[in-house]
């Protein structure tokens, strides 16, 4: 007799604030930051368990990335989404939300984002669905026309000290791609994730440590948000033999 193995699949969404979230279990609301905000919500924090609630200032969204590689351990499949963009549907769409995350009887209709079930072939050979690329121009180029183009000197140096194994593609990468995975968005098997959160944190952490964007504006303080856009390219180019990735447009909400 042949026995369904049933997956957990959750994809966390991360917020600033409460908004509309999907009516679907597979989306799970998290608040970023919570650690230094007084807002009322019924969503969970990035606070709780091993945390760096307290870097979101720097880390943005990357707080709640954090949070679901130290704390979740019973999801098999895991992503995350942010308030305002999620992945489009690919073959199952659901297009409800809820008006008010306090009161779940009231419902809204919106543009249509892929569903819980729209992910089940993670449980088969795909491994990560990640943000179709955009084109951006050249890698490095672009990071210097909106930030400061040290930083990107420093996380090569810290890639080279820590990773080298790396550094073939990270040169590739920044001087011949044009384009790059934006939003730091993706849905993946558990254990890859992992590997890949396990190779950024040990590079974001450590460059965090030095402080060397404190005299920027609140903006680029943003910091590791914006570099891991980046760097997410570089891992995914040195892995593509072990990996199979698929790329799905985002569904973005103003």
């Amino acid at each position: 007799m042949l026995l369904e193995v049933i997956m957990k699949v959750t994809i966390y969404t991360a917020c600033h604030d409460n908004f509309q979230n999907p009516i679907d279990n597979i989306y799970t609301p998290m608040l970023c930051g919570k650690k230094n905000k007084n807002i009322v919500t019924n969503f969970m924090g990035d606070d709780t368990g091993q945390n760096i609630s307290d870097l979101n200032y720097c880390f943005c969204e990357l707080t709640a990335l954090y949070w679901m590689w130290k704390n979740d351990k019973t999801s098999d499949i895991v992503g995350l989404s942010h308030y305002r963009r999620f992945f489009a549907k690919k073959t199952y769409g659901n297009n409800l939300f809820y008006k008010t995350p306090s009161n779940p009887d009231e419902k809204i209709e919106r543009e249509e984002i892929a569903a819980g079930n729209d992910f089940d072939y993670l449980m088969g050979d795909v491994d990560l669905v990640v943000s179709l690329k955009q084109d951006v121009g050249n890698v490095l180029h672009n990071y210097r026309l909106y930030h400061n183009i040290d930083d990107m000197f420093l996380v090569e140096r810290m890639i080279q000290r820590l990773h080298p194994e790396y550094m073939d593609a990270y040169r590739f990468f920044m001087r011949e791609e044009c384009a790059i995975y934006r939003y730091n968005m993706f849905v993946g098997k558990k254990a890859v994730v992992d590997r890949y959160c396990e190779w950024l944190f040990s590079i974001l952490l450590p460059l965090a440590d030095l402080k060397f964007f404190n005299n920027y504006t609140d903006y680029q303080k943003r910091i590791f948000g914006f570099i891991s856009e980046r760097i997410m390219g570089v891992w995914l180019l040195h892995n593509r033999d072990k990996l199979l990735i698929e790329e799905r447009p985002v569904v973005e909400f103003l």
